[in-house]
């Protein structure tokens, strides 16, 4: 089975692209694996809410599909973060421009 294929009973969800590299992508590997890797595959791809391909990438080159959902994971919680941080940001400008208010009207 190739790595593009994937079960008809389930919706596909598109995944965001990769960003683009300079110069492209121009290297293409293709693996085969049996219909029980493929199963194995789908399942921790759907577990880490990635495709198939990345999967394989991060995981090679994280050092395993653990290592590269800890790395999502962490950005994830980075990115939670900073939106945290901006909320808060507001409601602080938010206050700042309620007390210069008052204090201009007097």
């Amino acid at each position: 089975m190739s790595v593009d294929s994937h079960n008809d009973a389930e919706p596909v969800r598109r995944q965001a692209r990769r960003r683009n590299v300079k110069g492209g992508r121009i290297a293409r590997h293709i693996v085969k694996v049996s219909p029980e890797e493929e199963g194995q595959l789908l399942a921790l791809a759907l577990q880490y809410k990635v495709t198939v391909p990345k999967l394989l990438v991060d995981s090679a080159l994280a050092g395993g599909a653990a290592a590269a959902a800890a790395n999502e994971s962490v950005r994830h919680e980075v990115i939670a973060q900073m939106f945290a941080t901006h909320r808060l940001l507001a409601g602080l400008a938010n206050n700042v421009n309620q007390m210069a208010k008052a204090t201009n009207a007097t």
